[in-house]
C-alpha cells in the first residue's frame, strides 16, 4: 500500500497531542508539511518531526505552497 502524505493545518495542542503522533505511529501515513497561523508552531513541528518541508513558508512569501 502507497503512503498517504498528509499536510497538517493547524499545529496547536490537538493536532500536537493526538492527530500528529497518531499519523507518526500509522506506517500508512507521512506528514510533509504544516500550516499554523503562528508560524513558529508550524516550523515547530517540522522541527520535532524531522520534516524539512512545510507550507509554513508560505506566510513568509505570500504564494502558496503545493505539494503532491
Amino acid at each position: 500500500m502507497e503512503k498517504v502524505r498528509i499536510g497538517v493545518i493547524g499545529c496547536g495542542g490537538i493536532a500536537n497531542n493526538k492527530h500528529m503522533p497518531a499519523y507518526k505511529n500509522n506506517a500508512n501515513a507521512e506528514m510533509v508539511a504544516f500550516c499554523d497561523i503562528i508560524v513558529e508552531r508550524a516550523e515547530k513541528a517540522a522541527c520535532v518531526t524531522k520534516i524539512l518541508e512545510g507550507i509554513y513558508e508560505s506566510h513568509k512569501t505570500g504564494k502558496p505552497y503545493y505539494f503532491d
